[in-house]
């Protein structure tokens, strides 16, 4: 028969996925965050690939629509929110070899085409005049165009190793630790919703956190922990640290494997991924989740640890 503290605390891990939360100004749909955009660059409104630019810019991509009940829930939404001359609202489905998503590049299966729309162009629109059903739409059009820019949340259970437990924030997207050319002495005030950014003291624990995050969906490739260079710079190395502690990282540590390939210009790359030369600690799924140096300011998903509440007293 369970025990209080074992119902306790499977419903403390069934509410570490309900707990990912959206950004302010954001909206909160069945498996994302979404937010309504238009864009001030331009008189009437954006294209389809400067939507796609505007949505890079806020951290994000131009919204992928994969089943039903996101659609029902987006078009309740923009029905809702839009009261004005929008003709139409871009999201990222594209038709140049088959209609398709084009930040996943996945085939569009779900689909709520309007049978008449009167139009014929190679991108996506929900149309106002058609209550927000699908219309191909020339990419170039501008005039009355607004589009819905889309942040993924992470899916994945709570996980607990050796009283801690973990949990992976896909639409914190706050992750700058700390300035990398100096104009901040300490961290920004990253925060998890509960608990504190991860900090990786063992081998065991880095073993256990690289069978998590395996877990995770194909679009987190690369996830903050809690380690910066203290008082690093671009040309002067600091000493590495765990966020939120004064404790120097002199144990176990799993960097990258120095990278002595060539990029896409030919340029010889010699980055050796242990150095200070960005200043914060990051998780690559390319590197099979060993450590890299990163520009701190990058934005990318947060991995956080808090006290296991089985083992807590």
């Amino acid at each position: 028969m369970p025990t209080f503290l074992h119902l306790f605390v499977c419903a403390f891990l069934a509410m570490a996925v309900a707990q990912q939360k959206c950004n302010s100004g954001w909206t909160s749909g069945p498996d994302s965050c979404y937010i309504l955009l238009d864009d001030h660059w331009f008189d009437d409104g954006p294209d389809q690939l400067a939507a796609q630019w505007s949505c890079d810019d806020v951290y994000s991509h131009l919204a992928e629509i994969t089943s039903k009940e996101e659609n029902d829930f987006l078009k309740s939404w923009l029905t809702a929110a839009i009261n004005d001359s929008t003709e139409g609202v871009w999201v990222n489905g594209r038709n140049f070899r088959g209609w398709s998503w084009d930040y996943s590049d996945q085939k569009i299966v779900f689909s709520d085409w309007e049978d008449n729309p009167g139009t014929s162009g190679k991108c996506l629109s929900m149309s106002t005049k058609f209550g927000f059903s699908w219309v191909p739409e020339d990419c170039d059009k501008t005039k009355n165009m607004k589009f819905i820019c889309e942040q993924d949340l992470c899916k994945q259970p709570m996980e607990c190793f050796q009283g801690s437990c973990y949990t992976l924030h896909c639409s914190l997207h706050n992750a700058k630790l700390t300035d990398v050319y100096g104009y901040d002495d300490e961290p920004a005030p990253v925060t998890c919703p509960q608990g504190s950014l991860a900090r990786i003291e063992s081998k065991e624990e880095n073993d256990f956190i690289m069978k998590f995050l395996n877990k995770s969906e194909d679009f987190v490739q690369t996830v903050w922990t809690a380690g910066y260079d203290e008082d690093g710079s671009y040309d002067q190395a600091g000493e590495w640290k765990w966020q939120g502690t004064d404790q120097a990282i002199t144990g176990f540590t799993n960097w990258a494997p120095k990278d002595d390939s060539y990029d896409y210009h030919g340029y010889y790359n010699d980055d050796d991924y242990r150095g200070h030369d960005e200043g914060c600690i990051a998780l690559s799924r390319a590197d099979n989740w060993a450590w890299k140096d990163t520009e701190c300011d990058d934005y990318y998903p947060v991995l956080c640890e808090e006290p296991d509440p089985s083992t807590s007293g």
